[in-house]
């Protein structure tokens, strides 16, 4: 037992009686009988600990024609089949988004937005009530997801548009590349990412003159724009990505080497990993990319035949836990192409952190401009009357008055006729 010590024990002032209970106390303590129970220290409560803050379940979602399917996997080495893609979003071109709020995004070549709320089981078309820029409807776009709700798609005329409630209504903002730019139409090889704060965002784009490849970076919601250097001559993407201290471009496109190359922030040159087309990889193998947002970066290469009677190119996935510094190799999400004589392949990849996203939003009202108030009218001007015309009376000579008629009577009340 600890007690506590104290240069003197104060006893209150007691009678004879009292001394004696306190004698026979103070025997019992020092050992005579029983030990007697401590008593129990002025103990403060314990303070529960915090519990761990949740950690967001994230997993990437891929989606691949010709097969029609989408796949999912958690680290980038094992894959899962989704769902099927519905009948109506079953086409060559699709690219995948998803917002902070776990809202997944389809958008397709037609320029139709889809959205799910459940992970790519069911997907719904977004109506866009509000009235979309000119010109936006004729240019093939690519997506991403920042806050909840909030979309940002690059097109292929280098424009930058913005979306709020889901995509229901667009504004235009300020464009990444020159008037007359133009892009490669249906299948526009372009990228787009936020970073995972959600204060920057990326828009690249292959284009034709006047501008070629253009990448840019945007921290103020794209009315301005930094342009970034290209990581290599004339060289396209197939999946740019922020991951932790800077921006991570998959170069190659659809066709050529499958290599990662990072920018570091503030750095203004690229690094580059080593060829991802597997050590039997084929001179047409297609890859797509994605990052989470901070460490993970995953490639897929899809199934193809191999070019002039080469062997056909691997299917593989390769994952970089390190920001894209270096990766390794696993199996991809499908064996072999479904359509290997058809050149019809075409990828996507996004990663979504798996939250439940709450009910579409009302779609944002797109405000007219202001009408000016009706002008006062002034009081109309009355007429002034006119002069009765003059008219000139030529007197007549009355005739004599007749002698009254004794028969006709008058009275108060009637009127006399003349």
């Amino acid at each position: 037992m600890r007690l506590r010590s104290s240069s003197m024990l104060h006893l209150p002032r007691v009678g004879s009686a009292g001394v004696f209970l306190a004698l026979g106390l103070s025997i019992l303590a020092c050992g005579g009988g029983d030990e007697p129970v401590a008593p129990k220290a002025d103990a403060t409560p314990a303070v529960p600990a915090p519990p761990p803050a949740p950690k967001e379940e994230g997993a990437f979602l891929a989606w691949y024609h010709p097969s029609g399917q989408f796949y999912r996997s958690a680290d980038g080495k094992t894959w899962d089949t989704v769902a099927a893609v519905p009948q109506d979003l079953s086409i060559w071109y699709n690219t995948l988004a998803s917002d902070a709020g776990g809202r997944l995004y389809l958008a397709d070549s037609r320029n139709e937005i889809w959205t799910s709320g459940d992970g790519a089981k069911t997907w719904s078309k977004v109506v866009n009530v509000g009235a979309r820029p000119a010109g936006m409807d004729a240019e093939s776009l690519v997506i991403c997801g920042g806050a909840a709700n909030e979309l940002a798609a690059v097109s292929s005329a280098g424009r930058a548009y913005w979306s709020t409630d889901a995509g229901q209504s667009w504004t235009e903002k300020t464009r990444i590349a020159p008037e007359g730019a133009a892009g490669s139409g249906g299948g526009f090889q372009g990228g787009c990412a936020f970073s995972a704060d959600g204060s920057k965002v990326a828009l690249e784009g292959w284009y034709f003159s006047p501008q070629n490849p253009q990448l840019a970076v945007s921290s103020d919601r794209g009315a301005t724009w930094t342009v970034q250097p290209r990581p290599g001559e004339n060289v396209g993407t197939n999946g740019i990505g922020f991951v932790t201290g800077g921006l991570a471009f998959a170069r190659g496109g659809g066709f050529g080497p499958g290599t990662v190359s990072l920018l570091a922030d503030g750095s203004g040159a690229w690094t580059h990993s080593a060829d991802l087309r597997g050590a039997a990889g084929g001179e047409y193998a297609q890859h797509v990319a994605a990052t989470d947002g901070r460490n993970t970066v995953v490639v897929w290469q899809a199934p193809a035949a191999g070019a002039n009677g080469a062997p056909p190119v691997p299917v593989l996935a390769f994952t970089s836990t390190d920001g894209g510094k270096t990766f390794t190799e696993a199996p991809g999400p499908v064996a072999a192409d479904p359509t290997p004589t058809v050149s019809d392949t075409y990828q996507s990849l996004v990663w979504t952190n798996g939250k439940t996203p709450g009910p579409m939003p009302g779609a944002a009202v797109v405000e007219a401009a202001p009408v000016p108030p009706p002008v006062a009218a002034e009081p109309a001007k009355v007429a002034p009357t006119p002069e009765p015309a003059k008219v000139e009376v030529k007197s007549t000579p009355k005739p004599a008055p007749k002698e009254p008629d004794v028969n006709h009577k008058q009275g108060k009340g009637m009127k006399r006729r003349n």
